[in-house]
Order: structure tokens, then C-alpha cells, then sequence
């Protein structure tokens, strides 16, 4: 057996900066000394191939600190022959065929054996008592040794995107294709499907990436990477053409809104630059009447899409010099500095950029781009914590390949930054919660069930989804709360406007009471009096305290009975006049009566006494019965109709 050892110079440059170097020719000066080297990279490994294990480790931990969360740059692969080429592998710039699926890449750190030596590899590492694990990869296995198992991190993965080519793709920032053959060409709308991504929770876009890329489910998964630079894409351009009547900004842009492209020779054009047909883009901008912005970038894109950079930024120093939109212009100097980034110069990229921020303060691409620059040139990650706080920028850095050494302490930053926002969306959903709980109770069932099944989908939105759903969950949520404030108020106003008529009316039974004169026969009425005296006292001490959400179920309960109280002692209360009224008639008719028959019956006596004054009929028992007929009939007539009621 052979061990190939194959190197990953562009990615060691692109991770390891000057250290490079260094990580590239340590691993075959070990390997001498434990292989017999036949080449610089060739060594024959037959009956040791369980030292590689150790070789690994030491090499790892001899360079702990330069590699960080990143994997070794170079791959292995364990051959029978050892004129065996990659191409023979069914390898072509450095990655395997597979049928139905996509080329997979010798990812770096990892060791690859031939299909051919699977049993003869199992049966020298079983006698050596090594744990290991073979898994298919393409037309070979991967040989999984404990010196090359993953740390736990969302994305371990993200070396699959910086080899095996030396040149990066522009739109998409890989090392896996041509920049005219990234797949994020492909979508029409990449806006859309970034907003999508935002939707997504970090761990559910590297579940479905790593799924993508090791088990082939769901391949599509992986154009959440290739359009993480939606507004380098052609595509983009539907919005810089026509919608920049609309938009001032970068922070404007709808991203979850379709652009349909229009007629005429410009929209024939970015029809054929989003169909890769270069030539035939090219010649319908050119046709476009000179002096339109457009055009120049219209002709930038064919030239990047040509990978002609130089000239593409000619191009778009044109556009430049033909339009005053804050927007556009800030565009055009992200596009730019993006092109210098491409070409290495990270100086005239960073100027670049700044320009941008200049013109748009609100231009996101630029932002991240300045602190991908400052990451690169050797800036600690912690001082770059104030670039990672937007929520593009922030999905942008977890799918960020370039920050692969730093991997982990990245993560622990982002996912602090990512809490950060769901903890404020999650305490809004609190206070929203603790107000429904308060109100249930007073609303109707329909008005309940509505205000629940908002409320569970907005959790459902905070707790599982991507920032973009915990954003917009989290001023769902505040709307929720002033509609539940809102619900509270009306309510109270509306227990306001009944309270002062029951007040009103409870003060009448008041005064009724106070003059009423048959309280011990009638304490129930005291009673009730006393009751609603003290409710009417409750709620207005409800009324003015400073949470009236917390107070509106006690205060509906108490109105309630306070309603049911006063409507007893206003049905009760004419009972009671009744009762009065009654009395004091009553009394004046025995009063009267008695009165007048007394003086009735002295008439009559006196006159007994005086013959000369009567007759045969007067005095009399007849005379007497009748004068007595006649004055009840009088005090009856006096005490029902001429006295006033009460």
C-alpha cells in the first residue's frame, strides 16, 4: 500500500496566511520517519498504516494553535499502486464523480483509501486495536481514525468549499467551480431564497448543508450557499434596473418580492447574462443608448462573468459617473470592492467598501466585507463582534468559509448574537403571554381561541426558526400586546362609562336609605347597601392602579356583582317605598279618623244634652252612623288623593 499525500496550497494560503507554508512541510518530514518516502509526497505504508494515526495527532497538536478549528491542508489517500494517478481514481482537479449526485472533494485533514483496499486496511488496523470507521465517499472510503474525527461545530464542513481549485468563484466565494459555473446562477429570484435562509435556524441550514454534502439528501440545500451573496449575482440586478425609483437604500430591498425583468434591449440583455449566454448579453448592452448607468453595468457582469476583473471595474467606474442614487452608488462601490477582494487587493477593496457605507450607510455586503477584511488581516474576533449584530451579516459569517480556523470561538460569538435577538423576541412573547392569561378569563371563547393560536404560532416562530421569523415574530408580538392594551382599555372605558350610572344610582338608594324608617324590618337592604359600598371602593382603587390588565378580571367579577346588587336594591327599593308610602298614609288615615270621629261623637253627646236643639232623627245612633260614614269617606278622599305621596 501507498499513502499520496495531496496538498491544498490555496487553501493553506487562504486560512493559514504566512503560516502556510510551514503546515504544508511538516506532515512529510514526520511521515520519513516512519514511512520510506519514494517520492515527495509518496511513501509506502504496507504493514504500518496504524502510525498515521499517531503522525496526525502529533502533527495537530505541534500546530494546535495555527490550525484552530480548521483541518490540516493536505488530504490523504491510501493506494494500491504506486504509479496509481488521481485520474485513474475517476478524479478530475482533484474531486470524485458520482452519478446523480455532486463531485465530491479530498476534503483536507482527511484520509481516503482505495475501494480495492477496504478489507486488507480493516484487517491491519483490527490487529493494531485501533478504533476507525470506513465510509463511502464517492468511489473511495473515507477511513475515519480518531486524529481525524470532527470538533462539534455547526459547520466542520466548511473546507468543502474551499478546494480543490486556486481560483475563487465571485458570486458564490468557493473553491469548488469556475465563477461562470456556480449553481447560484441558476436562481432566478436569490433574494428570495436568502430570505428563505433567514427563516432558517443556524443548526437547521448545517443539518441540511451537511446532509446535502455527505448523505445526498436534499442537494438543493446547498444553494443556501452558493446565493449567500444574493447581490453579487446577476439575478440582483432586476432590482438595481428597476427598482430604484423605489428604493433610497440597501436596507430597503424587499428581499421576500420577485423582480419580473422588462422589454426593450436591456432586459434582453440580463435575460442573457442570467442564462450565461455572455456574448449575446454583451452585444444587446451594448445596444443600449450610452449615457445609461445600466448599461455600463450590464457590461461589468459579462466581464466578470468573462473573469475579466480589470475591465469589469472599468465598467463600473462608468456606471459610477452616471448616477446620483444613494442606493445605486452604494451598490456600485460594494461591486467594486468586491472585484479588488477577488483580485487580492484587499486595500483598494476596504476603500472601496467605505465609499460605500459613505453613500449608504445602510449597505450590508460592504459591512461584512470590511470585517471579513479586518479578520484577515490578523484582527482578534472579539474586536470584530460589532459586524456581525445585522442579521445578513450575521447568516453571512456562520456560512462565512474564511473564518474556518476561528470556527469555534465564531460560533460561541454568533450564537451569543443570535440569543441576543431571540431573548428580546422571547420576552416581548412573555409579556404577551402574561397579559392573555390575565384577560381569558374576560374575553369570549371565539376572541380566547384567536388570541392562543397567534400566540403558539409566534412561539413556534421563536423558538424554531431563523432570525428573519424571530424578527418578524417579535413585532408580531408587539402588536399582539398593544391589540391585548388596546382590548384592556376599551374595556375599562367601557366599565368607566357603566361604573358612573351604577355610582350615581347607588347614591340615590343611599339617600333613600338614609331616610328610610323601617331599617330593622328591612337590614337587608342595609346590607346590600354596604356590600356595593364597599365594592363601588375596590373598583376604584382598581381604577387607579398602574396595571390595569392585571386588575380587569377582579374588576369585571366585582362589577358584576356590584351590577347584580344594584339592580336588587332598585327592584327592592319601590317595594320599600310602597311599603312607606303605605305606612304613612295609614297612620294620617287613622289619624285624621280618629280625630274627626272623636269630634263626632262629642257633637253628638253634647247635643243629647240638649233637647231644645234636636229633633227625632238628631241626635241619633242613625245620625251618628251616618256622619261617621261620611267623614271615613272624607279622609279617604283626603289621605288618597289630596296629600302628596312621598
Amino acid at each position: 500500500m501507498f499513502l499520496r499525500l495531496i496538498p491544498y496550497r490555496t487553501y493553506a494560503r487562504l486560512i493559514f496566511s504566512y503560516r502556510s507554508r510551514d503546515l504544508l512541510e511538516f506532515f512529510p518530514t514526520i511521515l520519513k520517519d516512519i514511512f520510506l518516502p519514494l517520492d515527495s509526497n509518496l511513501f509506502q505504508v504496507e504493514g504500518r498504516l496504524q502510525k498515521l494515526n499517531d503522525l496526525l495527532f502529533q502533527y495537530k497538536e505541534h500546530f494546535s494553535k495555527e490550525l484552530g478549528s480548521a483541518p490540516a491542508p493536505f488530504a490523504i489517500l491510501i493506494t494500491k499502486e504506486k504509479e496509481r494517478s488521481l485520474a485513474s481514481l475517476g478524479m478530475t482537479e482533484g474531486r470524485l464523480g458520482v452519478t446523480g449526485g455532486i463531485k465530491k472533494p479530498l476534503r483536507p485533514g482527511k484520509v481516503y483509501i482505495e475501494e480495492g483496499l477496504k478489507d486488507k486496511v480493516e484487517e491491519e488496523l483490527k490487529g493494531a486495536n485501533l478504533h476507525f470507521r470506513l465510509e463511502k465517499w464517492g468511489d473511495l472510503f473515507e477511513l475515519k481514525l480518531p486524529a481525524t474525527f470532527e470538533q462539534k461545530l455547526y459547520f466542520p464542513f466548511k473546507d468543502f468549499f474551499l478546494i480543490p481549485n486556486d481560483k475563487r468563484c465571485f458570486f458564490c466565494g468557493s473553491y469548488l467551480h469556475a465563477t461562470s459555473d456556480c449553481p447560484g446562477l441558476n436562481d432566478r429570484e436569490p433574494q428570495q431564497t436568502f430570505y428563505k435562509l433567514l427563516t432558517l435556524s443556524p443548526w437547521t441550514i448545517a443539518d441540511e448543508l451537511s446532509k446535502a454534502i455527505f448523505e445526498e439528501e436534499k442537494i438543493e440545500a446547498l444553494n443556501y450557499f452558493y446565493i449567500r451573496y444574493f447581490f453579487n449575482l446577476p439575478a440582483f440586478l432586476k432590482i438595481i434596473f428597476y427598482r430604484t425609483g423605489e428604493i433610497n437604500s440597501f436596507s430597503q430591498v424587499p428581499l421576500h418580492l420577485p423582480t419580473p425583468v422588462r422589454g426593450g434591449d436591456l432586459g434582453l440583455g440580463l435575460e442573457e447574462l442570467m442564462a450565461g449566454r455572455v456574448e449575446t448579453a454583451e452585444k444587446r448592452f451594448s445596444e443600449v443608448k450610452e449615457g445609461d448607468f445600466r448599461r455600463e453595468l450590464g457590461l461589468a457582469f459579462v466581464q466578470i462573468l468573462k473573469e475579466d476583473f480589470p475591465k469589469a471595474i472599468y465598467f463600473v467606474e462608468n456606471a459610477l459617473s452616471l448616477v446620483n442614487n444613494p442606493f445605486v452608488r452604494g451598490y456600485l462601490n460594494y461591486l467594486k470592492g468586491g472585484i479588488y477582494f477577488q483580485l487580492g487587493d484587499k486595500g483598494l477593496a476596504e476603500e472601496s467598501f467605505k465609499e460605500a457605507m459613505k453613500e449608504d450607510s445602510t449597505n450590508t455586503p460592504s459591512f461584512f466585507f470590511l470585517g471579513l477584511i479586518r479578520y484577515l488581516e490578523e484582527e482578534p474576533l472579539d474586536k470584530l463582534s460589532p459586524f456581525f449584530h445585522h442579521p445578513y451579516t450575521l447568516y453571512l459569517s456562520y456560512l462565512e468559509p474564511l473564518f474556518l480556523r476561528v470556527e469555534k470561538e465564531l460560533e460561541e460569538l454568533l450564537d451569543k448574537v443570535y440569543l441576543s435577538y431571540k431573548d428580546e423576541a422571547l420576552t416581548r412573547l412573555k409579556e404577551a403571554e402574561d397579559k392573555y392569561h390575565a384577560l381569558k378569563e374576560v374575553m369570549s371563547d371565539e376572541i380566547s381561541k384567536s388570541y392562543l393560536e397567534r400566540l403558539k404560532k409566534l412561539s413556534q416562530h421563536i423558538n424554531q426558526g431563523g432570525l428573519a421569523l424571530v424578527d418578524s415574530a417579535s413585532k408580531q408580538v408587539l402588536e399582539l400586546t398593544l391589540e391585548l392594551n388596546g382590548y384592556v382599555f376599551s374595556r375599562l372605558k367601557k366599565l368607566k362609562q357603566e361604573f358612573e350610572p351604577l355610582r350615581f344610582t347607588f347614591r340615590k338608594l343611599s339617600d333613600f336609605w338614609t331616610i328610610y324608617p323601617y331599617k330593622t324590618e328591612d337590614a337587608f337592604f342595609g346590607q346590600s347597601l354596604k356590600k356595593a359600598e364597599g365594592l363601588i371602593l375596590r373598583i376604584e382603587r382598581r381604577l387607579k392602579r398602574s396595571e390595569p390588565s392585571k386588575e380587569l378580571k377582579f374588576l369585571e367579577s366585582e362589577f358584576k356583582q356590584l351590577k347584580e346588587i344594584v339592580e336588587n336594591l332598585q327592584r327592592a327599593m319601590p317595594e320599600l317605598e310602597r311599603k312607606w308610602e303605605f305606612r304613612k298614609r295609614l297612620y294620617s288615615f287613622i289619624k285624621k279618623f280618629s280625630l274627626a270621629e272623636g269630634l263626632n261623637l262629642i257633637f253628638h253627646a253634647v247635643l243629647l244634652f240638649l233637647p231644645e236643639f234636636g229633633t227625632s232623627w238628631f241626635p241619633s245612633l242613625g245620625s251618628f252612623v251616618v256622619s261617621s260614614l261620611f267623614i271615613l269617606v272624607l279622609v279617604l278622599i283626603s289621605v288618597l288623593f289630596i296629600e302628596k305621596k312621598v
